[in-house]
């Protein structure tokens, strides 16, 4: 047909997910206490800014290896257990404490300077947390890592399908702090 208009396709968004160096660099240079917590608990145990910014550290259970998320820290409204990994654990244990608020200030500025230490500007927005369920899901599959990260199937086939090698997701959960 003459009247045809060839159409463009788009090409999918992609979610940027940082790289196991990036990832590593990121938490050398998390420094601070709060930058540190904070870029951990979203880097290893998926959970988002705005939900760390708003726990506590009687939320951490070090004992049975979970973060307990309420519905009312939830960006979604939904209570979820968010797993505290091996590699969190050592990242969060010597910073921990039995309460108080985990991140006690407004980190705006200090994360720019981590990131900017780490050698990551400009800073893809999310992608800490997108590089959580890309690795995530790619071990133990989309179903476990959207109860994990307090999302859905359906929103992780559809924002989150970024390929990684499962030898890349082993390393990627095996980034631990330096020996001192």
């Amino acid at each position: 047909d003459k009247n045809l208009v060839p159409r463009f396709t788009e090409p999918e968004k992609s979610r940027i997910i940082l790289t196991i160096a990036q990832a590593k660099a990121l938490m050398d240079a998390s420094k601070d206490a709060d930058v540190r917590a904070l870029n951990a608990m979203v880097l290893f145990g998926g959970l988002r800014r705005e939900e760390v910014e708003k726990l506590d550290w009687a939320d951490v259970h070090f004992k049975t290896r979970h973060i307990h998320v309420s519905s009312s820290v939830s960006k979604v409204g939904r209570e979820r257990f968010s797993p505290i990994l091996p590699n969190l654990r050592q990242w969060l244990r010597p910073i921990a404490k039995k309460s108080g608020s985990i991140v006690e200030r407004d980190l705006t500025y200090a994360l720019r300077r981590t990131w900017k230490a780490a050698g990551i500007v400009p800073w893809p927005a999310d992608a800490h947390r997108h590089s959580f369920v890309s690795y995530r899901r790619r071990l133990i599959g989309d179903a476990q890592t959207a109860l994990d990260a307090g999302t859905s199937e359906v929103i992780i086939k559809k924002h989150y399908k970024r390929p990684v090698l499962k030898s890349d997701a082993d390393k990627f959960f095996r980034i631990v702090p330096k020996k001192v």
